[in-house]
């Protein structure tokens, strides 16, 4: 019974290392500078932006996605899933009011690129699409 109860043990720290592990590369896959657009929608019509600095970064386990330029920018956390990864934070305009909480999903294109939208929390029909491409 012991020799069962130790396997069993070691199996469970073995799994859980694996999937710290795994964690932790798709955490490193995502940190990096990008090049990220915007795409808004107001009626019939559609603005598209040019590409402005975009990173996500990672400080004690967390993975931050942030805009660092532009006159509208957001900033949250990043969660990887299997496909991309989710988002959840901030839409704000740095001179200006046009702060709320947005969540997102992107989709990875191909390394390095993803596609996705962000939502205002309290009005899902109100959302940025937003292109992300890891640069140098």
């Amino acid at each position: 019974m012991k020799l069962i109860t130790s396997m069993i043990a070691l199996t469970a720290i073995t799994t859980s290392t694996f999937s710290f592990a795994d964690e932790k590369s798709a955490n490193q896959d995502l940190v990096g500078n990008y090049a990220c657009a915007f795409t808004q929608y107001s009626g019939d019509e559609t603005y598209a932006y040019p590409d402005f600095r975009c990173k996500i970064t990672e400080k004690d386990g967390v993975l931050t996605l942030e805009k660092l330029s532009g006159s509208q920018r957001i900033k949250g956390v990043v969660t990887p899933t299997a496909s991309g990864f989710e988002f959840e934070g901030t839409y704000f305009c740095p001179w200006g009011d046009c702060t709320h909480d947005v969540y997102g999903e992107f989709q990875t294109q191909k390394k390095g690129e993803f596609a996705g939208s962000v939502h205002r929390s309290t009005d899902p029909s109100d959302f940025t699409d937003v292109d992300l491409r890891r640069t140098k």
